[in-house]
């Protein structure tokens, strides 16, 4: 560990030295079977925890997102019947871990509400945290839930401000528009659906790679040298996740964990792709449990 407070200076030029002497004996050729081998001794299927990640629309809604999604009469019986049965399936996945999307920070307070609805103290409110998650860990007898995730605003302002320089604020005005647009189609195709056909509609590939492109995509042409504004709000987007990722891997004991993770879709996109380029993480298609 390095100790910043003996005031030591360290050499980058040695750090970067020693860093591409690593690259270049990792570059060395081996014969495929030599690398093959290698590979199969130190990564195998079975070492990694497996993971699965539900996408969802925020049951309450969100007052920090640019559009948000609404599910009307959350309490009555036609959407009480249909959380129970996307609980039910997400049950088949037998997982050994929840994880949520709750401040980390704040994980004593997560475990107090919900062992206050264990005990009766405590009825279940409009939250796909508790509504799906607080469900689903009290039929699997589990004791908690783990808190994941790491609150961070997005600069959006320098893109308004970027906008405003350049005279492309009508073109930022479309791109609201039409996110407002699609989230209030969206929402007519939600009142139709049964939660768990919408959420299995939702959570694939194709909905993940739209959902990033408005980051790695949109976003990325909103900037200059003067003021790269969305290259930033993409960039604190993915620490965001990077962050919650991290915080989802402290939760892994051992290779036999199978981890659920609820948390809104936008967060889906950017996690699915990270749990499988990890080697401790082999990742689960939650739509193959919905239907």
């Amino acid at each position: 560990m390095f100790n910043i407070s003996n005031k030591r200076i360290f050499n980058l030029n040695n750090i970067y030295s020693l860093f591409l002497l690593f690259l270049i004996a990792a570059c060395q050729p081996q014969s495929k079977k030599e690398k093959t081998r290698e590979i199969s001794e130190t990564i195998t299927e079975s070492d990694a925890a497996k993971v699965t990640v539900l996408g969802v629309f925020h049951f309450g809604g969100s007052t920090g997102d640019m559009a948000a999604m609404h599910m009307a009469d959350p309490f009555g019986k036609r959407r009480q019947d249909d959380i129970k049965e996307v609980v039910a399936q997400l049950a088949e996945f037998k997982p050994t871990k929840i994880l949520v999307e709750y401040p980390k920070e704040r994980q004593a307070r997560l475990d107090e509400r919900y062992h206050n609805y264990l005990s009766g103290k405590d009825t279940l409110r409009v939250s796909e945290t508790q509504q799906l998650g607080f469900r689903l860990a009290k039929q699997l007898g589990h004791p908690q839930l783990f808190a994941i995730d790491y609150n961070v605003d997005l600069p959006f302002e320098e893109i308004v401000e970027y906008c405003q320089r350049t005279g492309k604020m009508g073109e930022f005005e479309e791109f609201v528009t039409q996110i407002k647009d699609y989230v209030a189609k969206e929402n007519t195709v939600l009142d139709t659906m049964r939660i768990a056909s919408y959420f299995a509609r939702t959570n694939t590939p194709a909905i993940d790679q739209f959902t990033n492109d408005v980051y790695i995509g949109k976003a990325l042409s909103w900037g200059d040298s003067i003021n790269e504004a969305g290259a930033r709000v993409a960039s604190t987007w993915w620490e965001r996740n990077f962050i919650i990722l991290k915080n989802m891997a402290e939760t892994i004991e051992s290779k036999e964990d199978r981890i659920l993770v609820i948390i809104g879709a936008g967060h889906r996109a950017v996690l699915r792709n990270a749990i499988i380029d990890r080697s401790d993480m082999e990742y689960v298609e939650v739509a193959d449990y919905l239907h």
